[in-house]
């Protein structure tokens, strides 16, 4: 890169923009500060009747705030395989042909033959998303999940002779198998969001390669000043207390495990509210199992997917935030962003020893940690918390400071930034 060139990255992702995926936006508003310009690929169209998302982004991550240069739908020009051909405006040793980008990823999915349809589709966008990216001037391709669109970041990067890298969370990295191991092996940086991430990675990897420097942990974090600290010895405490649990109604959050140790408090005589924030396909075996489970001393309200700054509200409000992930039909869970954020604003909270929870929860240190899928250890963390005020003023500021020291977004993400500042900076010094 030549002295005083701004820098383009193209950002791919499922979709744009997701009202779940606050972090997304964080990280791209730390390349924004870095000086990057920033193009988002979105594999998902935008939703009908919105055209324009730029319009969905909040107030403070407007598309000034994330110097966003354009959003790009691939899915508007699928074309046939191996029928686009990008110009090459200079030569480049490092560009691969699209036909053998193609055959490759095709390739790796007749093992799994249950990804093939979707190997197929991002094959058929990689051309024309290529074209669109190199008449933008891309300087590197970066994926913020590790499935398809680490694929479509990998094919574009490959055929554009740019430098690649991804994320790595939960769903995207234990879900899908096809290409990964061509993915890790070919990505110039991965970043996975836990130390559990990273040693399952580690396999993919030639048993002689720097790994260490390949594959990197850094955090998902959330912006602290959008979580102001504020323990419950300075609010008035709920009656009945409010037991809260936010995030997709899927098998993994256990939220079944919550309404089960709901009724286990009851019956001890432990008034309580249960309250569930999100949608998702397990919303009406939810609701028929909170009603086979009804007590006057348990209440469970189901409160559907909210704005963020709503959730915020709730999760001021509750007495604990309770997230009892456990293994599922969904695969893993990574590391709740919901726990950092009760974390940082004085909730305390009890979960699971699942994943990389542990990571962010050390037991009896910043909140409690129980065996998944097990109500009645639920129940008894529950009660214990709920009654010893000391103990929850213990946790809360414990748990404020872990949020500021190691899940800090601003912190995290701006690593993640200098590091692919560092990476292009290599790459133009040492081109081939």
């Amino acid at each position: 890169m030549l002295p005083g060139h701004t820098m383009r990255i193209a950002h791919f992702v499922s979709g744009f923009p997701v009202l779940s995926e606050t972090f997304v936006l964080d990280e791209i508003q730390a390349f924004a500060k870095e000086g990057f310009d920033n193009i988002v690929v979105s594999l998902r169209p935008a939703q009908k009747g919105r055209e324009d998302p730029l319009v969905d982004l909040p107030e403070d991550r407007s598309a000034k705030d994330l110097n966003l240069v354009k959003v790009l739908y691939p899915d508007r020009a699928l074309t046939p395989l191996g029928s686009v051909e990008i110009s090459c405006r200079e030569e480049n040793p490092k560009r691969k042909s699209l036909a053998s980008i193609q055959f490759e990823l095709i390739a790796s999915g007749f093992r799994f033959p249950w990804e093939l349809p979707k190997l197929l589709i991002t094959a058929s966008r990689i051309g024309r998303c290529a074209d669109s990216l190199e008449k933008l001037g891309i300087d590197h391709c970066h994926a913020h999940f590790a499935h398809y669109p680490a694929d479509l970041a990998w094919g574009c990067s490959r055929l554009l002779g740019v430098t690649c890298s991804c994320n790595a969370h939960s769903y995207d990295l234990w879900n899908y198998q096809a290409h990964k191991r061509q993915r890790v092996q070919a990505a110039d940086q991965v970043f996975p969001i836990s130390h559990l991430n990273r040693q399952h990675l580690l396999q993919y990897l030639p048993e002689k390669s720097d790994s260490g420097e390949k594959i990197l942990v850094i955090h998902c974090g959330i912006h602290l000043e959008d979580y102001p600290f504020n323990p419950e010895d300075s609010k008035e405490p709920e009656d009945p207390p409010i037991l809260l649990g936010v995030g997709r109604l899927v098998d993994t959050k256990g939220f079944a495990d919550l309404i089960l140790a709901g009724k286990n408090l009851a019956s001890q005589g432990i008034r309580h509210e249960i309250q569930i924030i999100g949608e998702g396909p397990e919303r009406l075996n939810l609701e028929k199992l909170a009603a086979q489970n009804s007590h006057e001393w348990s209440t469970v309200r189901f409160f559907g997917a909210l704005p963020h700054s709503l959730v915020r509200q709730h999760q001021q409000r509750a007495s604990l935030a309770v997230q009892p992930c456990c293994p599922g039909k969904n695969g893993l869970d990574g590391i709740p962003v919901v726990l950092m954020e009760a974390m940082a604003l004085g909730t305390p909270v009890i979960s699971t020893r699942f994943a990389g929870i542990p990571e962010l929860i050390e037991h009896r240190h910043e909140g409690l940690l129980v065996e998944p899928a097990s109500p009645s250890q639920l129940a008894e963390a529950i009660g214990n918390v709920l009654s010893d005020p000391s103990l929850r003023q213990t946790f809360v500021h414990r748990a404020r400071k872990k949020i500021e020291d190691q899940f800090n977004a601003q912190k995290n993400y701006r690593q993640k930034a200098l590091l692919i500042k560092e990476l292009l900076r290599k790459e133009t010094c040492n081109p081939v």
